[in-house]
């Protein structure tokens, strides 16, 4: 089990009572598990329930869709010659300009990097800085002191539950 941080505080006075407290602590958490299971069951068949509800809808909006695409793909020359869409009793259908950024053939985004860093278009290129804090944990205090920062230690309490002994109470 990982070990907890707690937020509030129960007194306890004595060692049995911290014992106690651990026990009851293993039994509550084992009961919670229990209920996130269960819940964690209930709506992975909801989902399950709902995903076979719908597969025939899906399908068949797929199909309404295809459709749709074809109709209008096949009288793009005539109805779509002069105006960009077709105002239907339940809906419109049409076409809208737009245009996508590609690669020419024979590149790729990973060539197209490189000529960016080749002919120094730094603006095209995204760098998300943000400082290390792995690396900088691993430098001297003087170091550290040179980019502002400390090692500040800290006394942080916890505990962990002996959850074999637990289960064999519940």
């Amino acid at each position: 089990m990982a070990r907890v941080k707690p937020k509030t505080m129960q007194p306890i006075r004595t060692v049995e009572e911290a014992n106690d407290a651990m026990k009851e602590y293993g039994e509550l958490k084992r009961i919670t598990q229990d209920i996130e299971s269960r819940l964690n069951d209930d709506i992975a068949a909801l989902k399950a329930q709902a995903a076979e509800d719908a597969a025939q809808h899906n399908t068949r909006m797929a199909a309404l869709e295809n459709g749709l695409t074809a109709f209008s793909e096949a009288h793009k020359t005539d109805i779509f010659k002069d105006k960009r869409s077709l105002t239907l009793d339940y809906g419109t259908l049409g076409y809208r300009k737009s245009t996508e950024l590609g690669t020419v053939k024979g590149a790729t985004w990973k060539t197209v990097l490189g000529k960016l860093k080749e002919l120094a278009f730094k603006e095209a290129i995204r760098i998300k800085e943000e400082p290390d804090k792995e690396v900088i944990g691993q430098w001297p205090e003087e170091r550290l002191a040179l980019i502002g920062c400390e090692r500040r230690e800290k006394d942080a309490f916890w505990f962990e539950l002996d959850e074999a002994k637990i289960a064999r109470l519940i």
